[in-house]
């Protein structure tokens, strides 16, 4: 069975950022032997490149690099200028028409007859060409070239192992870039990008000290750098459901919720936005790079192949004995610069009580939504109407129920004492924040 391996790197006669008017993507073994499709193993459905319909299909550095390219082109730092793709074939054996692995269960045999399709010469030089013409075919396929992008390609069936070289007309960062100040394209302030700063080491999760990371609050970073993990924090609340508004600058950081089994000690990763940015196109050219370089080295890094904008991330934690929760945040590229605001819609505390899913009350019962008042009941165990004889002075909920559920108004909770703890505000069947107390 042969081990397939993806690298993307940089070319290291080209180390300085102010250097570069290019840079230089290799894609090393991404073809293993009698094979010109560049697509992960396993896909024995793909026998030609126009089966190739799917970037998820492309092997994994071809992914970040195509994804690169889109978003130079969107970001107006890929306009004009020439593409070249040089591919090579190991020339130290003759080719053949030999299964790679033998047993079938990564590739087959009509994708090796592929590579010699249409009357090809069963030669090295073949392969080479072909690998090079399947390079160009996914530029082609995934990315919409401007006009004045052209691609030139060439193969050498006398190389020494099997390797793609694609140099873009882009500048990039890569993993020999040294300290260097960034200017952030949307606030204009400036960032630094240093993968040698200072690294922070995580406390543990069941270290008593771990900073706690509250309800309603703000998090902002650190001032150090990940390695990849630059920030661990554990959440007040352990469970209902949260809502985090994750506010990265221009270098790209990572917001991940892990939930800890205190029993078994184990982790367990139950949310993760991926790498994401102020300004993501443009970081996409700037660091897909670097990142892809380092998740070669680090499976922690996690990174996908894409720099996404930042959105509103909602997570519901369930009620899971045992567990606690922890917002990590991952920042390889440096000592970043990010915000996190956490809204807590349900608290875990044992003491305070939690909107019901099914107000008990006969109007509510009969009918698809209620507008008016709710009360507690003496023993704060239901809610009953505001007509009834049994109410206490205690208000639950005022506003409009639809449909089983809390729709526009607020709810009120209490401890078991009875003593008010805090007031949830829906607005349009959604839960919008908290109220004054």
């Amino acid at each position: 069975m042969i081990l397939l391996k993806q690298l993307l790197m940089e070319s290291p006669t080209k180390r300085l950022l102010t250097e570069q008017t290019t840079t230089t993507y290799e894609f090393r073994d991404s073809f293993p032997d009698n094979i010109v499709l560049p697509i992960n193993p396993k896909q024995l459905n793909i026998t030609s490149f126009d089966k190739i319909t799917n970037i998820n299909q492309l092997t994994p550095n071809l992914q970040n690099f195509i994804n690169t390219l889109k978003s130079a082109i969107l970001s107006k730092k890929l306009t004009k200028g020439n593409i070249t793709i040089a591919a090579s074939a190991d020339g130290n054996a003759a080719a053949t028409k030999q299964v790679p692995g033998g047993d079938g269960a990564d590739w087959n045999q009509a994708q090796v007859d592929f590579s010699y399709s249409n009357g090809a010469a069963l030669t090295n030089q073949t392969l080479a060409d072909r690998r090079a013409q399947g390079i160009e075919y996914v530029i082609k396929r995934f990315v919409k070239l401007p006009t004045e992008v052209t691609i030139t390609k060439t193969g050498n069936g006398a190389g020494t192992k099997k390797l793609v070289t694609v140099v873009v007309p882009i500048v990039t960062y890569n993993l020999q870039t040294p300290k260097t100040n960034i200017t952030n394209p949307k606030t204009k302030k400036i960032e630094i990008f240093d993968l040698a700063a200072a690294k922070y080491t995580p406390p543990a999760y069941n270290d008593v000290k771990i900073p706690i990371a509250k309800c309603n609050g703000n998090l902002q970073a650190n001032g150090v750098a990940g390695n990849p993990i630059a920030y661990r924090s554990k959440l007040e609340t352990k469970s209902g459901t949260i809502s985090m508004n994750f506010t990265p600058a221009y270098i790209p950081d990572r917001l991940v919720i892990t939930q800890y089994d205190t029993t078994k000690k184990t982790t367990k990763i139950i949310h993760d936005t991926g790498y994401v940015s102020d300004s993501a196109a443009a970081a996409q050219v700037d660091f897909g790079t670097v990142l892809a370089d380092l998740n070669s080295k680090n499976k922690l890094v996690g990174y996908n192949g894409i720099i996404k904008q930042p959105t509103t991330v909602t997570v519901d934690l369930g009620q899971v004995p045992n567990t606690e929760y922890f917002v990590e945040i991952y920042a390889p590229l440096g000592p970043t610069a990010w915000m996190l605001t956490i809204n807590c819609q349900v608290s875990n505390n044992s003491e305070t009580s939690t909107p019901a899913p099914m107000p008990s009350f006969d109007a509510f019962v009969n009918s698809n939504s209620f507008n008016g008042k709710l009360y507690w009941d003496k023993s704060y165990a239901s809610l009953v109407k505001d007509t009834d004889s049994a109410r206490s002075n205690d208000l639950g909920w005022t506003g409009q129920l639809k449909n089983g559920k809390f729709f526009d108004g607020q709810y009120f909770a209490y401890d078991k004492d009875g003593v008010l703890q805090t007031i949830d505000m829906y607005g349009n069947g959604k839960f919008v924040g908290k109220g004054q107390l």
